[in-house]
């Protein structure tokens, strides 16, 4: 069976993800992240997405990335004001939202262990052993494990921008994902292949990319501010990005700006 070593960039994650979670949140991503099973399975997603399909990582580093992605987001709303519906809709605290959106972005792309299509859907399938199971740990009412269980189903499903998510967690996994777009992110796919072919703009456009701050804004909660090299990467904001802020129930409280090389920084949201 093959093994899926962690580089220095997937620990120096793991160290982000520890620093930056607490309470719940923290007690579930350190349940999720000793769990073999789940650390291979998420490594051989990314046998079907990168070297079956040629696709970006879509692995234990994008789980991982969109995982920290999520906690920012929802803490920079937090101290906004803006309520998480677990706590809007009498079923938890703010740390019940924050296991909400850990739990849903790290286990976002289990599907990709079957195939593209769909694969939001079978991620929770996929996903559900791993998803009772932490919530079991965390918590002893049947009722709320449930209930919590459906919070991550919609953001689950609902992070590929195909279906209307109502919950503000769903919009913060549905944004906190279309962010992984650092240059990193393609980097296995291109040295994979060798050919020019259909759907490359996605990794040569990621490659564009610098830097993706998540930040509070001036004008709204939310600034995300992504640097580029060249306007290559413009591709990742406008056919990914914006498709994902455009579905996500948090797009009025974020403004986005890009800013190409040593250019003025440009907004698309403000």
């Amino acid at each position: 069976m093959a093994e899926y070593g962690k580089s220095e960039f997937e620990k120096k994650l793991d160290a982000q993800l520890m620093e930056k979670s607490s309470g719940r949140a923290r007690e579930a991503l350190d349940y999720l992240m000793a769990d073999k099973a789940l650390e291979r399975l998420m490594g051989f997603c990314n046998v079907v997405s990168v070297e079956r399909y040629g696709f970006n990582d879509h692995g234990r580093v994008h789980a991982k990335i969109a995982t920290l992605n999520a906690l920012k987001i929802i803490g920079i709303l937090h101290q906004a004001g803006i309520e998480p519906n677990v706590v809007r809709e009498g079923n938890g605290e703010y740390q019940d939202a924050e296991v909400v959106v850990a739990v849903s972005a790290f286990l976002h792309d289990l599907g990709m262990s079957i195939g593209r299509q769909d694969h939001e859907i079978n991620s929770t399938r996929v996903g559900d052993p791993f998803i009772f199971g932490v919530l079991r740990h965390l918590y002893e009412d049947e009722g709320r494990i449930y209930i919590l269980r459906s919070y991550i189903f919609e953001c689950i499903m609902g992070h590929m921008a195909h279906m209307k998510v109502n919950s503000i967690e769903s919009g913060v996994i549905l944004v906190s994902d279309g962010c992984d777009m650092e240059f990193g992110r393609a980097r296995a796919a291109l040295k994979r292949k060798h050919d020019p072919s259909v759907g490359d703009i996605h990794a040569y456009s990621a490659l564009s990319v610098t830097n993706l701050d998540l930040r509070p804004g001036k004008s709204k909660p939310l600034e995300i501010a992504i640097d580029m090299r060249d306007a290559t990467g413009i591709f990742q904001v406008e056919e990914v990005l914006m498709g994902k802020i455009a579905m996500s129930s948090i797009k009025p409280y974020i403004e986005l700006s890009v800013k190409i090389a040593e250019g003025e920084r440009m907004y698309y949201l403000k």
